[in-house]
């Protein structure tokens, strides 16, 4: 077995300019990416980043104009309407607005996918009883969408998605419409279902609390380009991309013009802290030891699943050589230091 579900390499997807004679717009270029089996993997952007056109390119509704997608070895046959239903099969997809019947129940609703495979009565029904326990909506089998919550209609919409036992969930911006609390707890069903059932998932969303809480993996889209992917603890602690740290509100365009300012025997300083740094005094072993005193202008804890994170800006003030002598005990702790200016 291969280590990764989806491979994608070399993608690009182009559009003709709305106006003539101008060149044609680039919506994905060059992208490369790697989803392990079992990963919960975000794709996150902001509005006009492309990640719609991806996850479009991931259904093969669009067939890109370079580059390839491959799901465990088996190239995406765009060419091949039957062999492309046979791959989609392999695929359960969640949607931002349900996207369900009103004139089916529930348990309608969730076995549509197997109807239309030609699976029997009896099967769908099985089927149908195996993933109600699953979502918690045993009570609401033979309700309708119009009596059921956001949060529930959801739930149905992601048993519908399971129903075939796709090895690959894409979930479409699946908690833009609910609140935080159906969110919080939506999201604690999907982690469940990556848990018990092996499922990959799959979430595009421009919401940064869906990827710090059930995320493994997470991409940053940007003009149509990923510029930044790995592990959530780092990508959130040590952005690198300035797309990336103004999406994470980590980017000093977000501190006070004035503050911004340079001034003599000073810089300013990012520092990233995860785990057990974020609970360490380092600030204060490092003010006892350095000829240098620090100003908090800017800073916060974060919760990434189990992990504890956090990020300050500093303006560090004191001689030159002091103000080097006190970044490398910061890096000597594990601590991320970008200097600003």
């Amino acid at each position: 077995m291969k280590d990764h579900l989806i491979e994608i390499k070399k993608l690009s997807k182009q559009f003709p300019s709305s106006q003539a004679g101008a060149p044609a717009v680039f919506a994905l270029k060059d992208i490369h990416l790697s989803i392990p089996h079992g990963c919960i993997y975000g794709i996150i952007g902001k509005s006009g980043a492309g990640k719609s056109t991806l996850l479009r390119c991931l259904t093969g509704l669009e067939i890109p104009t370079e580059g390839t997608i491959s799901i465990e070895g088996e190239e995406f046959p765009y060419q091949s309407p039957l062999a492309l239903n046979q791959l989609r099969k392999q695929m359960g997809m969640v949607f931002q607005h349900f996207q369900l019947f009103s004139s089916r129940t529930v348990a309608q609703n969730i076995a549509y996918p197997l109807e239309i495979a030609g699976i029997s009565p009896i099967e769908r029904a099985q089927r149908v009883e195996e993933l109600l326990p699953l979502i918690g909506l045993e009570s609401k089998k033979h309700h309708y969408p119009s009596q059921l919550s956001g949060g529930e209609k959801q739930r149905v919409g992601i048993a519908r998605a399971l129903a075939s036992k796709p090895r690959l969930l894409l979930c479409d911006e699946p908690t833009s419409a609910l609140d935080s609390k159906t969110t919080r707890d939506l999201l604690q069903l999907l982690h469940k279902l990556n848990q018990q059932l092996g499922v990959t998932l799959v979430i595009i969303t421009h919401q940064l609390d869906v990827v710090k809480q059930i995320c493994h993996r997470v991409a940053v889209l940007g003009e149509g380009c990923i510029v930044e992917e790995g592990e959530v603890q780092h990508i959130f602690t040590r952005p690198q991309h300035p797309i990336t740290q103004r999406l994470l509100h980590l980017s000093a365009e977000h501190l006070p013009q004035d503050l911004l300012e340079t001034q003599t025997h000073t810089c300013l300083v990012r520092l990233g802290f995860e785990g057990h740094q974020a609970k360490q005094p380092v600030l204060s072993r490092l003010l006892k030891q350095y000829e240098v005193e620090a100003n908090i202008l800017s800073g916060g804890l974060d919760y990434l699943q189990q992990t504890v994170v956090g990020h300050l800006f500093v303006e560090l003030s004191g001689f030159e050589e002091e103000r080097e002598q006190a970044l490398a005990f910061l890096r000597s702790q594990n601590v991320h230091c970008e200097v600003i200016r």
